[in-house]
């Protein structure tokens, strides 16, 4: 299918469906690096490269701008690559047009540990979303870190994937 001689929808001859230009992005940041992280502080990730953006969809302001109004199936992912000092808990939120979405109503994903905390360790924070979103609306993301005092520093990296399903 077609729409002014560009490529919309195929259909092959086993019926499998794509859709070369249905809205999609994956866009992150690597081997960051945030000093003196306050306790309970929350940081805007600074998306600068991205894997792919496909639709019409754009990166820019550490932001994914989508092109077409509908439902969003978006993911947020945080890891840490290093850390200089205990961390207790830690959490990432999706940002939608700037406001910090959470996962459900009166709800958030936190990740902690029942122990004094992480040091020098690996750890992942990874959360889904269904985003009705608008034609031109942005998503970014946003990280929590609790810890047992001092300033540490983190190194991470992280990123934002999502896709248009309806």
């Amino acid at each position: 299918f077609t729409t002014n001689g560009t490529e919309r929808m195929r259909i092959d001859s086993a019926g499998r469906v794509t859709t070369p230009y249905q809205p999609a992005f994956s866009a992150y940041a690597s081997n960051q690096s945030q000093t003196s992280w306050g306790d309970g502080a929350n940081y805007a990730m600074p998306l600068t490269s991205s894997i792919f953006m496909r639709g019409g969809c754009s990166l820019g302001s550490n932001a994914v701008t989508v092109p077409t109004t509908g439902l969003y199936h978006v993911t947020v992912r945080f890891e840490s690559v290093t850390t200089s000092y205990n961390i207790r808990a830690g959490s990432i939120r999706l940002t939608h047009n700037g406001v910090d979405i959470r996962p459900a109503p009166s709800s958030d994903t936190w990740n902690a540990e029942n122990f004094v905390g992480w040091s020098n360790h690996h750890y992942t924070w990874c959360t889904h979303y269904l985003v009705q979103a608008s034609a031109n609306d942005y998503f970014g993301a946003k990280t929590w870190i609790y810890h047992n005092g001092g300033t540490p520093t983190v190194g991470y990296q992280c990123g934002i994937q999502g896709h248009l399903i309806g």
